[in-house]
């Protein structure tokens, strides 16, 4: 909700976590409107980078489709499968795009500039002429345009990349009970700022920023920019209210928005210790290639030995995509096993607590009992004796190459020098 504190929590959260901030807000993508769409301070983008803000200038009308095309350009789309980012603004439409895979089709500047001329009936008599069928919603001028060059540009369209995003609650909706409060005191500090002077140097403004809170008042600023962000506020919790994806919170403490958030980001990747080897496990979502998990391991700064993707087959099968910490596939681990198995349990891709595993050397059934994880693992195979360090070690591989060796005492063993020998 606007007003609420958001962007400031956001802003906190990012540092914490080392993440990139997309703004979510359709007019912030304007130059000169800092303080009317209360935007970052300089110190807070060099200590945090920002997307979607400064994109567009004043004189120019930005819709929907040039955001989701900007995103594109900047590879967003790619980036996300590689890196977290936070999602921040009150822009409903935006924010359905982004995560619907939104179908649109480009305009062409010629058209528009001659549907332009039309009125009303004259575009209404365009659809009859052409047997197009006219909006089913409200009609206005921009609608008939904006019906006219679908239909015209059918067979021309996009649809905006998957983005790897939460599979259930991708966000929240933070709806402060002090809105009305909180927004008459920014108010009257974005006046104090400068608002007044801001307006006045936006020349030959779009019909777009025409549509920003404050533009256009001639008189009683202060009264009418609180008015009109009100009803903004109450427009954004109706529309938010409808999307099942987001977890409406009213509370006036930051901390219980920061947890649930930090909740959210966490649910989507994590970090998992099987016995003796430790993975990051995540949702399935594509192949992704080695330099993307090496930097997934980098991210993490944690001592990782292996990636794990989980892929949804059924009801009661999943499949493991397991990596090494560089990158290259595995066949097989054991403990990534039971961290597959107790992953799939914990984020419900599974009806219940047996399960099959489906890794690279054929299926396993798996069974997970609170934070026991039971395996009904293939046997090893037994293969031949090497010389190692004139020491006599049996090779065996349970879909991952393994040494045995037999020793009088492991605690005296020199088993860091004995490791660099082995490697290959």
């Amino acid at each position: 909700m606007t007003a609420s504190g958001k962007s400031a929590l956001a802003h906190k959260i990012a540092i914490e976590r080392n993440l990139d901030i997309i703004s979510l807000d359709s007019m912030a993508v304007y130059k000169g409107l800092d303080i009317l769409t209360d935007k970052p301070t300089e110190v807070m983008r060099s200590q945090v980078l920002y997307y979607g803000i400064d994109i567009a200038d004043s004189d120019q009308n930005f819709s929907v489709v040039d955001y989701l095309n900007y995103l594109i350009e900047m590879e967003i789309p790619e980036k996300s499968f590689v890196k977290d980012f936070l999602v921040v603004g009150g822009t409903g439409l935006y924010f359905r795009s982004l995560i619907n895979s939104f179908e649109f089709r480009p305009t062409d500047p010629a058209i528009r500039s001659e549907l332009e001329l039309l009125n009303v009936d004259q575009l209404l008599k365009f659809h009859k002429l052409y047997d197009i069928d006219p909006p089913e919603t409200e009609i206005n001028k921009r609608r008939l345009i904006r019906n006219i060059e679908n239909s015209i540009l059918e067979d021309v369209k996009y649809i905006f990349p998957p983005i790897n995003i939460p599979e259930k609650i991708v966000g929240v909706f933070w709806n402060h009970p002090d809105y009305l409060k909180r927004i008459k005191d920014r108010t009257s500090n974005m006046i104090d700022r400068g608002l007044v002077d801001e307006m006045n140097n936006i020349q030959n403004p779009s019909k777009t920023v025409l549509q920003a809170i404050g533009m256009n008042l001639s008189s009683d600023l202060e009264e009418n920019i609180n008015l009109k962000t009100n009803r903004l506020a109450k427009k954004q919790l109706t529309w938010f209210k409808q999307e099942d994806r987001i977890k409406i919170i009213e509370t006036n403490d930051e901390l219980i928005v920061k947890d649930e958030l930090e909740r959210i980001i966490d649910e989507n990747e994590v970090y998992m210790s099987g016995t003796g080897n430790d993975f990051i496990c995540s949702s399935y979502e594509r192949d992704l290639s080695q330099i993307e998990i090496i930097s997934i391991v980098g991210d993490s700064l944690l001592p990782i030995d292996g990636v794990i993707f989980i892929e949804q087959i059924n009801s009661s099968t999943v499949k493991m995509h397991y990596f090494n910490n560089d990158g290259t596939p595995a066949e097989l681990c054991v403990n990534g096993v039971r961290c597959t198995a107790k992953f799939a349990v914990d984020n419900n891709l599974v009806d219940n607590s047996k399960l099959i595993v489906r890794a690279p050397v054929g299926d396993i059934e798996a069974v997970v009992d609170n934070d026991t994880v039971k395996i009904e693992a293939p046997l090893p195979t037994i293969g031949k004796e090497v010389e190692i360090d004139s020491l006599i070690c049996t090779t065996s591989n349970v879909g991952n190459p393994h040494l045995m060796l037999e020793v009088d005492d492991v605690d005296k063993f020199d088993l860091d020098s004995f490791s660099e020998s082995t490697q290959y």
